[in-house]
């Protein structure tokens, strides 16, 4: 495997020599004792031929093959240089954060709270270990594993896979991991070589890919792949579903040709159809078919906390309007400012303007720049609408200087001086803290906060009206990361950009202008009809859900956690809640016509009321109805004539029962007996459902 040939073999001694030209060096394998003169001896013969002489005296044949990856791979030495790139990471990270020149801070992980599932099946997380201990365990078990980590943007993926990757910088041997960050390459065709060009640039071994593919397999190269989604998100951005869709499949099948003996895949990603639908569960279980001990891990990181964030002394001087804030961006700021900036930036409130402000502000010093605060905010103000009018999250740098040079030509020429021209000042600008490198070279703004936060101010800079005809076109992913940037402004500022979002944003979908009700505004405001929300687990705190002005009709809604606040139950008609958490919520009016599957209020399940049935009743029932009414349902997930699985709408399923009730309790059961797994409005049958099936149908 490693290119060695035999030199030389007797019952005592064998020795090989490294083939290929790697170098002119030989091994001496003891079989038995060998006596150290006739050692000496048999090496001052092949170094006197000038061979390299290493001495191994352990016969075991996985002993051997683990020595020899060590020393092709260089394991020590490259474990170490994990330590250079984490200090690049966590450098961009803390000049995110405003931090005055001449003042420390040092970086600092901050632990997050996590939810595991093995094979769709949670289990109990211990409260005092981390996830990136959970995942370092998981890494050195048996068996082939996918391990997926999944959140929404912001909630620290990278930096939890930066984290997971750097414990391995003091590793000495036996492991050495492989980190691919996808974002820098959203332009390959396909992933199985986008792999094999990064294990050539990344290892410089001689051999070729097999012996790199043939210790990903035996788990001694565990492979960290940061940002799975990115290879998908222009498609999906774009609305090209089935592109995204294929793409995907042909990522899980290069993935699957790894996942055999004990590799190691972990993944961070957003949360996405293609690793939790249809298509995933019938990859899935194609390979539980060929590999019964192949297993996939998911974890899913919950919402930023603020009192992970900050001490309880901190949190208690907060404005109330702020204290519910989980921007990881946000919170680390206010994380990482001196006792003394902490309480001047308290007693203001207003948190996102200081923080924009205080990043100007160092600039002037650090480049020694002539504009004002109010004229870099506005020259990048343009180039944040630029940036969404284009679609694009950066450009080359050529290209980002020539747009400030175009849109904010009349300031720059201002501040032009003998020793300065526009040329330079442009050059300057690009050299920017809100600016940072991204992948090929390319840059964009330092963090999709600071982005969302400067097309915040576009909108509000009403009186430049040549950025209307840049953000009015923007897309969905662009009006989402206004909203949560804006989301920690002051309540007169909320509720401009929502205005503005509804006058000059023509792209919003209803799920955006739900989002903006809650986020800006911290209640409904629109009438919503015949429409499916995902809530992708995030959590919504101190709203009011319903009420004179706004009311839902026929619309799901599916993994929500509402915190604070009131519901008007009244508001809703003919309503699907599906996997939602109502915590501290006070409940108005009767529900209805609405139905709650597999939902929680205050930690109690939330059932629906005319499913209840009395003891009679339910005695009456017999256990062949209720057999013959599951077996009925858990059909309709398989295609006729076939044991293929289907997606079916939730809502589409409800529409054919004739007999709501009957559809209600039914569907509910199965949930709860997890025959039927959920995803928002998209529902499917489980392994356990399919065993259930096969077992009862006639």
């Amino acid at each position: 495997m490693y290119g060695y040939k035999l030199m030389h073999e007797s019952s005592d001694f064998l020795v090989y020599a490294v083939g290929r030209n790697l170098y002119p060096g030989v091994e001496i394998v003891c079989l038995n004792e060998i006596e150290q003169e006739q050692l000496k001896q048999i090496t001052e013969e092949y170094r006197n031929e000038n061979y390299s002489v290493r001495i191994c005296s352990n016969a075991d044949t996985e002993s051997i093959e683990e020595y020899l990856f060590n020393w092709f791979f260089q394991v020590e030495l490259s474990n170490k240089k994990i330590s250079s790139l984490y200090s690049e990471y966590t450098e961009a990270v803390m000049k995110a954060y405003a931090i005055p020149e001449g003042k420390k801070a040092v970086y600092k992980y901050i632990k997050c709270p996590y939810v595991k599932e093995v094979n769709n099946i949670s289990e109990a997380t211990m409260p005092n270990m981390s996830i990136v201990e959970s995942l370092r365990e998981e890494l050195g078990s048996k068996g082939a594993k996918l391990i997926i980590v999944e959140a929404p943007a912001g909630y620290g993926k990278t930096s939890t896979a930066m984290e997971l990757l750097n414990s391995y910088s003091s590793v000495k041997q036996g492991v050495r991991p492989f980190y691919m960050q996808l974002f820098k390459e959203r332009q390959a065709t396909t992933f199985y070589y986008l792999l094999v060009s990064q294990i050539n640039k990344t290892f410089d071994v001689l051999l070729g890919d097999d012996i790199v593919m043939r210790n990903i397999e035996n788990g001694r190269i565990p492979l960290i792949i940061d940002g799975f989604d990115e290879l998908l998100s222009e498609d999906l951005d774009r609305g090209q579903l089935e592109r995204a869709r294929n793409k995907g499949k042909t990522m899980l099948s290069s993935i699957a040709d790894l996942l055999k003996n004990n590799a190691k895949v972990v993944l961070t990603t957003r949360r996405t159809a293609i690793l939790s639908g249809q298509e995933f569960l019938d990859w899935y279980q194609k390979q539980i078919a060929n590999n019964n001990d192949m297993k996939v891990v998911r974890y899913s990181l919950d919402l930023p906390r603020i009192d992970d964030w900050l001490s309880p002394d901190r949190i208690k001087q907060l404005p109330n309007a702020i204290k519910e804030i989980s921007n990881p961006v946000l919170l680390g700021y206010l994380h990482y400012l001196s006792d003394f900036d902490y309480k001047k930036q308290c007693q203001h409130g207003q948190l996102i303007e200081s923080y924009v402000s205080r990043l100007l502000e160092r600039e002037k010093d650090r480049q020694d720049l002539t504009f004002t605060v109010n004229e870099q905010k506005l020259i990048f103000e343009r180039l944040a609408s630029a940036f969404a009018y284009d679609d694009i999250t950066s450009d080359s740098r050529k290209a980002v200087k020539e747009n400030i040079m175009l849109l904010s030509d009349t300031i720059i020429k201002q501040h032009e001086t003998h020793n300065k021209d526009a040329q330079s000042l442009a050059n300057t600008l690009t050299n920017h803290a809100l600016l940072d490198r991204k992948g090929d070279g390319n840059i964009g703004f330092v963090n999709d906060f600071v982005l969302g936060a400067f097309l915040g101010y576009a909108l509000l800079e009403t009186e430049d009206s040549n950025l209307v005809d840049y953000y009015k076109n923007m897309s969905t992913k662009f009006i989402e990361k206004t909203i949560f940037s804006m989301a920690a402004c002051n309540q007169e500022m909320r509720e401009m950009i929502w205005i503005q979002l509804q006058d000059q944003c023509k792209n919003r979908t209803p799920e955006q202008d739900l989002l903006s009700d809650i986020k800006l505004l911290h209640k409904t405001s629109l009438n919503y009809h015949d429409y499916s929300f995902d809530g992708k687990g995030q959590k919504h705190n101190n709203l009011e859900m319903g009420n004179a002005d706004s009311s839902f009709s026929n619309c799901c809604f599916s993994n929500y956690v509402f915190y604070g606040g009131s519901f008007d139950l009244d508001s809703f008609d003919d309503c699907t809640f599906i996997n939602c958490t109502f915590n501290n919520i006070e409940l108005k009016g009767s529900k209805g016509n609405n139905d709650f599957y597999e939902c929680k209020h205050d930690g109690e399940a939330f059932v629906n009321d005319d499913i209840v049935v009395d003891e009679i009743e339910e005695l009456q029932q017999t256990d062949e109805t209720q057999e013959t009414q599951w077996v009925e349902m858990l059909s309709r997930y398989l295609l006729k004539g076939s044991n293929r699985r289907r997606m079916q709408l939730i809502s589409f399923i409800k529409k054919e029962y004739t007999d709501s009730k009957k559809f209600k309790k039914t569907f509910g059961q199965l949930c709860r007996e997890g025959f039927i797994l959920t995803e928002g409005d998209k529902s499917h049958i489980s392994d356990t459902g399919i065993q259930y099936l096969n077992n009862h149908k006639q």
